[in-house]
């Protein structure tokens, strides 16, 4: 596909005051969620990007910035279908073992998230990026089709960026039981601009381009 083929326009914009950050952004169950990577909830806003709560990701969370070394880091979201139903899943970037290797799993019809443990997931990535078990991984974009997740890893240093696909059945399956999923990854090499290699910041998936 032709990049230049796809554009884009802005029909309004906002200055959201109290939004620290925009790491990532759904829409889900009729507004728009916001994943702020130094805060531990999600921002929700509704169809017109007015604010209008905070959906707390651990037990009295609030919307207080965190320290960069602290923080969880939650750097990606996306909505997917599974058996009729649509779910959202916000995850950590697992740039710091336990810390940052976090889900949350927002059901249809349910305002509260379950917490998901992804640590041996991540751990299963770095192992297929041939990183050592502390070595950053760098989870930055999450995308689903009607049949796979996408994990987009951000390439700093001597990692490539890369793309972890999986069956969307298979991560259920993971949640359940621990079983890690069949793994496929993909390599890219991005352009570099003044020296310095781009790097995966997000994804979302269109269904009519089928990208």
């Amino acid at each position: 596909m032709n990049a230049n083929s796809l554009t884009a326009k802005i029909t309004k914009s906002s200055f959201l005051s109290d939004v620290s950050a925009g790491s990532g952004i759904e829409f889900f169950e009729g507004n728009w969620y916001i994943a702020g990577d130094d805060v531990n909830v999600l921002y929700v806003l509704d169809d017109q990007f007015d604010l209008k709560a905070n959906v707390p990701l651990f037990e009295n969370a609030n919307s207080q910035r965190i320290s960069k070394r602290n923080k969880s880091d939650i750097e990606m979201l996306s909505t997917f279908n599974y058996r009729s139903k649509q779910y959202m899943l916000a995850a950590g970037s697992g740039s710091k073992p336990n810390l940052r290797e976090n889900g949350f799993l927002f059901t249809q019809g349910q305002q509260n998230p379950i917490r998901i443990d992804l640590t041996d997931l991540y751990s299963h990535f770095r192992l297929k990026l041939n990183l050592g078990k502390n070595t950053d991984l760098n989870l930055e974009g999450l995308a689903a089709d009607d049949s796979l997740f996408y994990f987009l890893q951000r390439g700093h240093g001597d990692i490539e960026n890369a793309i972890f696909t999986m069956k969307i059945h298979d991560f259920i399956t993971y949640i359940n039981n621990k079983r890690i999923p069949e793994i496929e990854i993909c390599y890219f090499n991005l352009l570099s601009i003044n020296g310095v290699k781009s790097g995966f910041s997000g994804a979302t998936f269109i269904p009519e381009r089928g990208v």
